[in-house]
Parts: C-alpha cells; sequence; structure tokens
C-alpha cells in the first residue's frame, strides 16, 4: 500500500476554519494539520480543541500575516515598519536567516507549551519554498528530526536525499481537484500510474473549514474551503482510496518509509568519498 496523509493547514485561523479542520479529522480522510501560534487569538483556539491531536497537529510555521511572536524589534529583517508580517510570500524582502531562526525557534517553544511536540513542520503560504528561508526550515528541521512538507515541483526528493523525514510526494487541492470525489480519484490513480508503490508516500495538502465573516476578512482563500470540507467527509471518496492501493496515515509513518539523517549522511560520505578516489 502506498502511504496517504491529507494534511489540513491553518488550524486555529479562525472558529469556522477550526471546526471545519476538526470535522475533516473526525468524520473524514483528513489525518493530521498544522497549528498557527503567533497571533493570540489563533492560539488560544489551538489549546482549546488541541487535547486530541497529539501526534496528529504539526506546527505552521509563519514568515507572512500578522505578527511574529518575538518583538519587531528582534528580528527587524522579517516585518515592516508596523511590525507586521508581509501580506504575502512575494512581498517578502530580504530576510537575515539569523533573525528567522530565531523567530521559528520562538514559535517552536509557544507550541510547546501545549505540552507535547508537534507532529511535523510546514509553513504558511509555503514560503519554505524560498532559497534563504529553506536553510532555516532545513535546521530547525535538524534540530527537532521532526518530518516537513516539501513541494509539488520536486523539493520532497531532495530534502528525503539530503536525509529529512518527507513524504515520497507532494500535491494540494486544486479547483480542478476537489470538484468531486471522481476528479480526486482520477489524480490518485494517475500518481499510482507515475509509480507510486508500496513502502511510498504522497501528502496532499487542504484547506477545508466552514466559512465564517473572520474568514473572509483575513484570507484571499473563502468559499472553496467549504467544498473542501464536502469533499474531504465524502464517504464515496474513502471508499476509493483502498480500491486505488492507498492507506490513510498520519505523520509519524512516515518515520518507517524514511531514512534517517544518520543514515543519509553516511550514505552521503561514503558517495564523497569514492568521488576523491577517482
Amino acid at each position: 500500500m502506498t502511504l496517504l496523509l491529507i494534511h489540513a493547514d491553518d488550524f486555529g485561523l479562525t472558529e469556522g476554519v477550526t471546526k471545519g479542520i476538526l470535522r475533516a479529522m473526525q468524520e473524514g480522510i483528513v489525518t493530521a494539520t498544522s497549528a498557527m501560534v503567533c497571533d493570540p487569538l489563533h492560539f488560544e483556539r489551538v489549546k482549546e480543541h488541541c487535547d486530541s491531536l497529539e501526534g496528529r497537529i504539526g506546527l505552521h510555521l509563519q514568515l507572512t500575516d500578522g505578527r511574529p511572536v518575538l518583538d519587531a524589534a528582534e528580528n527587524p529583517s522579517l516585518v515592516d515598519k508596523s511590525g507586521c508580517f508581509a501580506r504575502h510570500r512575494d512581498q517578502l524582502g530580504d530576510i537575515l536567516p539569523d533573525d528567522l531562526l530565531t523567530e521559528w525557534r520562538a514559535q517552536l517553544a509557544r507550541f510547546r507549551t501545549l505540552g507535547f511536540e508537534p507532529s511535523h513542520l510546514d509553513t504558511h503560504h509555503s514560503v519554505h519554498v524560498l532559497p534563504v528561508v529553506l536553510e532555516v526550515y532545513q535546521q530547525l528541521a535538524r534540530e527537532t528530526g521532526l518530518p516537513v512538507r516539501g513541494d509539488e515541483n520536486g523539493l520532497n526528493s531532495e530534502l528525503r536525499r539530503r536525509g529529512f523525514i518527507a513524504a515520497t510526494r507532494y500535491t494540494f487541492l486544486t479547483e480542478t481537484l476537489y470538484r468531486s470525489p471522481i476528479a480526486l480519484r482520477r489524480a490518485l490513480a494517475a500518481y499510482r500510474r507515475l509509480g507510486l508503490g508500496e513502502g511510498d508516500s504522497l501528502e496532499i495538502g487542504c484547506h477545508p473549514g466552514f466559512v465564517d465573516a473572520e474568514l473572509a476578512a483575513q484570507s484571499r482563500y473563502v468559499e472553496p474551503r467549504a467544498v473542501e470540507l464536502q469533499l474531504l467527509c465524502s464517504a464515496e471518496l474513502r471508499g476509493y482510496l483502498g480500491e486505488l492501493g492507498y492507506e490513510l496515515a498520519e505523520p509519524a509513518l512516515l518515520r518507517r518509509v524514511c531514512p534517517s539523517t544518520e543514515e543519509s549522511d553516511s550514505g552521503r560520505v561514503q558517495e564523497m568519498a569514492a568521488e576523491k578516489s577517482h
């Protein structure tokens, strides 16, 4: 079987989003989520609802939207003159890696006040695909040993080659996929035909939620969240998974199918030594 992680971003963003994700995890096929901890109100929602989510809730690291955990004066390269993060990743300025690592360690420390470790790491608006951010993301992953998310353009393979724990492939729900269970079924079947097999893993990112006024004020992605929620709770879709050779999985299962960092580093040292001997 191929492991299938269905991951919902933005836990804590609004009451409607948070309750929608919980519904998708309890009644649907979503196997994991990740928490936003910078905004005190977001984090209060996380604390209220996280009791049953240990092992299934990761840290949704932020460099966009809202304000940092630390005082803006401590890490000025991350914020604008008002002390806020950029709204989107294409608006980011020149990020200093040390500033970002300090802030992300603070976000991790806040998460840990829940009383347990995050199950994995990912980032809001996928800022980790930016080169300077990726280096910091990898540093935090080394420090914690947690599974990480790549992207739909091959970053997962590179992360795994470097010894990080990640799914074999990553994709996310798009308008083409969330229209119906049949559309997503076709996509899942295509990944199997493209080579995902026994012991491989596929992570699908999604953004289910109930639409509320707060969401409309904070996000450009609004109405599709309700459509995604309906799809992810579809009994029809769940029925397709076994038929296609997929097994729903939580982040911890990735540890069983990914090489450890030590094994990867050892292998890389051997490769380098072999190259030098020729």
